[in-house]
């Protein structure tokens, strides 16, 4: 994690062509209310994601994004670490003023013990609303790919928590 960090800090730095660089921080809502009996998460259990936004030009009603993504939880089963990268076609011209809709794609890697690196895909809706110029509440909903549960699915999560617009460029 703390090589993942070192290295998103020095990208920041370093951009030229992005627009704007944001970062959110969410919690899985199931996870986090204990509601996950079926996988033996019956207790609050801790779901961490860590977004990094690289927003690109403007246009009129939307822009697109490039998104980096680590997630890490505690599971009842041992730890799961996911990394991913998603391209994101956010609108922010819509007919709630401020809201910004983005819907994407991605691929990725899961580990989990004994598993080693599975390759992963999945699909989002991320929706933020301002609370301020620069933070944001953010819900999102993520459709992913789970190769490492014993039946592997398309599995939903629903997230929430605070994106911070770091720069505008």
């Amino acid at each position: 994690m703390k090589n993942y960090l070192i290295i998103l800090m020095f990208l920041t730095l370093t951009a030229n062509a992005q627009k704007g660089i944001s970062f959110s921080v969410l919690q899985d809502v199931k996870l986090g209310l204990g509601l996950d009996k079926e996988h033996g998460n019956d207790k609050p259990t801790r779901d961490l994601i860590v977004n990094m936004n690289w927003q690109g030009n403007q246009y009129e009603y939307y822009y697109f994004a490039l998104q980096t993504q680590f997630e890490t939880a505690a599971l009842s089963g041992g730890y799961f670490k996911r990394y991913s990268v998603h391209g994101i076609w956010n609108f922010n011209q819509l007919v709630i003023p401020k809201m910004v809709v983005g819907v994407g794609v991605g691929s990725g890697v899961i580990h989990r013990p004994n598993t080693g690196g599975l390759l992963t895909y999945s699909g989002t809706i991320d929706i933020n609303y301002p609370i301020t110029k620069r933070a944001f509440i953010m819900l999102k909903n993520e459709w992913v790919r789970r190769p490492d549960l014993a039946t592997p699915k398309l599995g939903y999560n629903l997230s929430i928590g605070l994106t911070y617009k770091v720069t505008e460029l």
